[in-house]
């Protein structure tokens, strides 16, 4: 009602309908407001320190290969690579916290039974994003860049470009936290009765070819890191489905108890 009010103090012709709209135009422009300021005030403090936070950055790249050389062939790269660094880490540490303001702008609008699946399907989403963004991290970039480099042929030198690296890192822990929320989806469709569990089982060879087809067309080009999130969102699928199938076994228990 205030920023109907609002809007209507500066507009006193226009009509309820439009000063509705207008008020909510209002509210998402602070909001887009809030999260700008919000990720300004983390990623400062990792720009400021980018050199810092790169090296940190570097760590599962050097732990695994301590021989390996990182080496940049452009004169801007130097300084361009670890901004880019320090503004992705950031996004990442800060989306939770930006999440969560647009989730206030929204449970507005929304039932209680509604915030609260909405809300428990965010949590579960983040939790995911962050299980593949780490399982990426820390196992599977190292790993591929060890395979990859030890299929080098004799007498050539393995000397990767930071910036490669950087988008590398990157577009692989993205695409094992977007990919890693097949669970989550395969749950929601079931709970809105879009899918059966008997349909869900009957998809596994279906799911098994999509998997590859993600890990091919989410990760970079190379055998190892396709089939390295292939695999873990074939088990992901595995596991939704166990979940699905004990809670209709659990809700079958309890249907023939409450007939008895």
């Amino acid at each position: 009602m205030v920023e109907k009010t609002q809007a209507l103090l500066v507009f006193p012709a226009m009509s309820d309908e439009a000063a509705i709209f207008w008020a909510h135009v209002g509210a998402l422009r602070t909001l887009l407001l809030r999260c700008m300021t919000l990720y300004a005030c983390i990623a400062l403090p990792f720009i400021y320190y980018a050199s810092a936070v790169f090296t940190i950055f570097l760590q599962p790249f050097h732990r695994l290969m301590p021989q390996a050389t990182l080496v940049t062939v452009e004169v801007t790269t130097p300084f361009t690579v670890p901004l880019k660094c320090a503004c992705l880490i950031a996004w990442y540490i800060g989306l939770p916290l930006i999440l969560w303001q647009i989730w206030r702008f929204i449970a507005q609008g929304l039932y209680a039974h509604e915030r609260a699946r909405v809300k428990g399907a965010l949590v579960a989403s983040l939790l995911l994003f962050y299980l593949g963004f780490l399982l990426a991290y820390y196992l599977v970039c190292p790993l591929a860049l060890q395979v990859l480099a030890g299929f080098a042929p004799q007498g050539v030198w393995v000397l990767t470009d930071i910036r490669y690296y950087t988008d590398f890192v990157f577009s692989l822990t993205f695409a094992f936290g977007f990919a890693f929320q097949m669970p989550l989806a395969i749950f929601l469709a079931h709970q809105f009765g879009l899918v059966t569990v008997a349909q869900i089982r009957a998809a596994r060879r279906y799911v098994i070819v999509a998997a590859f087809v993600v890990g091919m067309l989410l990760t970079p080009p190379d055998v190892f890191s396709q089939i390295a999130l292939a695999v873990p969102l074939w088990g992901l699928y595995e596991l939704a489905l166990g979940l699905l199938q004990l809670r209709e076994k659990r809700m079958g228990r309890n249907g023939q108890n409450l007939q008895v």
